[in-house]
């Protein structure tokens, strides 16, 4: 009597022009096509398997946008010791090329005084 039931309630329905409505393999009323159910069924899943590996992606990139700022940080850090490093060894360079000139300088003035002292030597030995 309850199948006879609700098989008239389905007859009514589909003469109403309803969707299709049929019971499932689990014995559930479904007022959609069994293979539409299916379909939006494993498109659900897609969809949850999709925002999952989307929150992969995000945590990945995340991890990796985090590794390249240290990473910049650091060449950042690094660059600046390179150029004040290369300041320094300018400097030095200037420094001792002025040294350099410094005692050159010298070095001609004391050849001058010895010049000086020979001349006024063989004056005063021939004198």
């Amino acid at each position: 009597a309850f199948c006879l039931k609700i098989n008239n309630i389905i007859s009514y329905l589909q003469i109403m022009d309803f969707p299709d409505v049929s019971f499932d393999d689990e014995c559930c009323l479904r007022v959609f096509d069994q293979e539409k159910c299916k379909r939006s069924s494993s498109l659900a899943s897609d969809c949850k398997l999709l925002v999952s590996k989307l929150r992969d992606f995000q945590e990945i990139t995340s991890t990796l946008m985090a590794n390249i700022n240290t990473i910049a940080e650091d060449t950042e850090c690094k660059k600046l010791r390179t150029i004040g490093l290369r300041m320094k060894l300018d400097n030095m360079q200037r420094d001792t090329q002025r040294a350099t000139s410094i005692l050159q300088s010298r070095i001609e003035e004391k050849e001058q005084e010895l010049d000086r002292y020979q001349t006024q030597l063989e004056r005063a030995g021939t004198g």
